[in-house]
């Protein structure tokens, strides 16, 4: 059953079939209204990249939160 998802999903991230379903994709693709409105504020800070990189590899690239994580990847 993975697999076939996961097999349908390559095939759809690769383009393959894409003709085919055209026609399908702009039915579907519709605006929905909403009747609510919200603004949302949120603050972004800016990461230094230099310090990210420098505590991923004092940290050994191990998750520091839990230990069975064997690897972080940057």
């Amino acid at each position: 059953m993975y697999s076939a998802g996961l097999n349908n999903y390559n095939r759809f991230t690769s383009g393959e079939e894409f003709q085919k379903i055209k026609d399908k994709i702009c039915l579907m693709d519709v605006p929905v209204p909403s009747k609510v409105v919200r603004a949302v504020k949120k603050n972004v800070w800016k990461r230094s990249e230099i310090v990210r990189v420098q505590a991923i590899e004092f940290a050994g690239y191990a998750c520091e939160i839990n230990c069975k994580h064997k690897s972080y990847v940057a």
